[in-house]
């Protein structure tokens, strides 16, 4: 069960459904991560509990999806995938609503931004990687480009995976977890990466359905400011923007998680 791409790759389908749903979210997982995640760490069911219908996939080069392992050729691949996804599981009488973290969320923002006539009634963004890093050396942006064209599938740049949840249990989870890309980031992904987050500043104007942003003040992984700068570009009249103390990058998967999924499902209640 899953998807096939322009480039006949096959993605692989998660799902979490209930009799008569509320509304249905897309996921969209974080980098190195893969769908099925999200049904032992309990988010999925909460919003089953909640009523409400969730679908994933595993992105191209990870989880079991097809494809090298954390490697793409262009971040456009990405946006495709989701937006090939969205047609297919487009519901026709109730919500759509998109919901990302991490990476997941700089895919999500570049697709809003490049397809107006997407399908999605609202959005929720979870730690979005939008912001470069801007102690990122001079010298790195500009050999970053040729490394990238001459080496692309060079592991180049370590994920501080320590510093994902405060919670013991989550870290050794994940550090044990085989379907987890736990190398380095590849040479092309990283640079397609910054240049996604560089290309999506510009435009978040373009963006106008009511978005949700939340983020963990500690996150050493994706910065907060970036959520705050996404929070004030869009031009949605419906936004919010909630930041939780002392919470690290995978807020969902914090000690608080239930404080943070039940601000999520009250929100998007607020809406239905």
């Amino acid at each position: 069960m899953g998807y096939i791409t322009s480039d006949n790759l096959n993605l692989h389908k998660n799902e979490w459904l209930v009799i008569n749903p509320k509304a249905i979210i897309l996921l969209l997982h974080g980098l190195g991560e893969y769908s099925g995640r999200y049904e032992y760490n309990q988010l999925a069911k909460s919003f089953n509990r909640a009523g409400i219908s969730v679908t994933s996939f595993d992105f191209r080069g990870g989880g079991k999806s097809d494809g090298l392992v954390g490697h793409i050729d262009r971040f456009i691949q990405l946006t495709e995938d989701l937006a090939m996804i969205a047609e297919a599981e487009k519901p026709k009488d109730i919500p759509f609503i998109l919901l990302s973290h991490s990476l997941g969320g700089l895919i999500a923002t570049r697709y809003l931004i490049d397809h107006k006539d997407h399908p999605f009634d609202m959005a929720i963004f979870s730690a979005p990687a939008v912001k470069s890093d801007d102690s990122m050396a001079p010298i790195f942006r500009k050999i970053a480009p040729i490394i990238s064209k001459l080496f692309p599938k060079l592991p180049a740049a370590k994920l501080a995976q320590d510093m994902i949840s405060k919670d013991p249990e989550v870290r050794s989870r994940y550090q044990s977890d085989p379907l987890i890309y736990k190398g380095k980031i590849r040479a092309r992904k990283g640079y397609e990466v910054i240049m996604s987050m560089e290309y999506v500043m510009e435009r978040f104007t373009a963006i106008d359905l009511p978005i949700l942003v939340m983020h963990g003040v500690d996150d050493k992984i994706t910065d907060p400011l970036g959520s705050q700068m996404l929070f004030d570009g869009v031009s949605s009249n419906d936004k919010s923007l909630k930041y939780f103390d002392g919470l690290y990058h995978e807020i969902f998967n914090e000690p608080e998680r239930v404080e943070v999924i039940d601000y999520t499902i009250d929100w998007i209640g607020e809406r239905l």
